[in-house]
């Protein structure tokens, strides 16, 4: 892997430091994810090829890639598998935006918490964890933050 150092705003530093802090990764993890998510999305970088070095240590160490090859979009089952941690429920899922989960029948599925009044078909003071793809209903035991972007869900379940 080539090194490379260069100066940031101060705006993009901490949006890079969030982003770390999130996901639990590094600086330069969430600098390398970034940086790759942006080549291949434009075309810069071709996803089947943007396997690098933290895939290759991941394989070593029998997990996945951090991304799918050909999709640089993970289903919520890789992103458990890939996960250094996997947390219970909690109250503190409830302030992501996405998550990815699992419930008790060994299903996974990105999710989200919905409440009144944030959607217009629900009951007054209603709340639940939701599938992204439908709004359904899922009971989660258990979750680990997404690398979802808020595009990536726009793209995925529109």
């Amino acid at each position: 892997m080539h090194k490379i150092t260069i100066d940031v705003p101060t705006d993009v530093y901490q949006a890079l430091h969030r982003f770390a802090l999130q996901d639990r990764l590094t600086a330069e993890e969430a600098s390398l994810l970034a940086l790759r998510d942006w080549l291949t999305g434009n075309g810069y970088l071709d996803a089947e090829l943007a396997l690098g070095d933290d895939d290759q240590r991941r394989e070593a160490q029998g997990r996945p890639p951090a991304r799918r090859t050909g999709n640089p979009r993970p289903t919520a089952e890789e992103e458990f598998a890939a996960a250094d941690v996997v947390f219970p429920m909690s109250e503190e899922a409830k302030e992501k935006w996405m998550i990815a989960a699992k419930d008790a029948n060994g299903e996974y599925a990105h999710i989200r918490w919905r409440k009144w009044p944030d959607y217009p078909t629900a009951e007054e003071h209603e709340e639940y964890w939701a599938l992204m793809s439908t709004d359904d209903p899922f009971e989660p035991i258990a979750w680990v933050p997404t690398r979802y972007t808020y595009d990536d869900m726009t793209k995925v379940y529109g």
